[in-house]
């Protein structure tokens, strides 16, 4: 979920589509209530979404949202989870792919 949903925020020309898409993974993903939260670390959860509320404050007050600073909001998101997949998955991914290569040979 939170990588689909990362991918459409990537995608979005506009700060105020960014920031809209940013309040749906922080609401399905980042929050600790989420249906679909990620594994991440307390820093990381908080400081995103204390990121995310300074962007809220901004957007009522109706002032220019900057799409640098919104586009940087998950940044570290997806650091942590990229180093969560290669540390605790990827190996064993690249194991259960080397033990199907050598069953086809098999035959």
């Amino acid at each position: 979920v939170f990588h689909r949903n990362w991918v459409r925020f990537q995608a979005q020309p506009s700060a105020k589509e960014k920031f809209m898409i940013a309040r749906q993974i922080i609401k399905s993903s980042i929050d600790n209530k989420a249906t679909f939260t990620l594994n991440l670390s307390y820093i990381v959860r908080i400081t995103t979404m204390e990121n995310m509320k300074v962007l809220e404050q901004q957007f009522i007050a109706k002032q220019e949202l900057q799409s640098a600073e919104i586009a940087r909001l998950f940044d570290p998101v997806v650091r942590e989870v990229k180093t969560l997949i290669a540390e605790n998955h990827w190996n064993k991914f690249v194991a259960s792919i080397r033990r199907l290569q050598h069953k086809s040979f098999d035959v």
